[in-house]
């Protein structure tokens, strides 16, 4: 299957065809992706690596068009979903994160105006770019600083180890305000 991600092209001539891109790759197509899961997956001692986890599946669909009458913007707009193996920062243990992030890119020329605040702007100068970088970053921005499970009750032993509730809470500060007023 070719990949239309790691062709060198113009913007502009994606947004002139109206460029549809409904792509299905895998991880290890996204060189820095790999790069961030394996340095998450080897920073927990004694953790079993995901078997075969750079051929978890990653989704594209991209739509370009011209943004302004004057065809000096374009856009990119569409959806990026991936499966990623990371490390839950409550329990230490791997797992899969699923990372489903929306794709508002513009792509021009002095794009600093307040019109554009909902889109991430790359400004290029009529160079080409690879479609595989933009798509990289939009995941990569979209990563979690500390991934955790979704739940605290599926996060593997750290789940089982801590309690719901603690009955025998000791406050030794609980009646100090009575026990000041009683001295005064």
């Amino acid at each position: 299957m070719v990949n239309p991600l790691l062709y060198r092209v113009l913007p502009s001539e994606l947004a002139d065809s109206a460029q549809i891109i409904d792509f299905r790759g895998k991880v290890g197509d996204f060189e820095r992706l790999c790069k961030i899961s394996e340095t998450e997956i080897k920073a927990v001692a004694g953790s079993a690596q995901t078997r075969d986890w750079q051929d978890s599946a990653v989704r594209v669909g991209l739509s370009f068009a011209w943004l302004d009458p004057g065809m000096r913007i374009v856009s990119a707009t569409g959806q990026v979903t991936a499966g990623l193996p990371v490390v839950c920062q409550r329990c230490l243990e791997p797992f899969e994160l699923v990372i489903d992030t929306p794709i508002r890119m513009l792509f021009g020329e002095s794009l600093d105006d307040s019109r554009y605040a909902d889109y991430d702007v790359w400004e290029v100068d009529g160079t080409a770019i690879v479609l595989r970088d933009v798509v990289e970053e939009a995941l990569v921005m979209a990563m979690p600083l500390a991934p955790l499970h979704d739940a605290s009750t599926i996060c593997g032993r750290q789940a089982e180890e801590i309690p719901a509730e603690y009955p025998e809470t000791t406050r030794p500060f609980e009646d100090l305000r009575a026990r000041m007023k009683a001295k005064d």
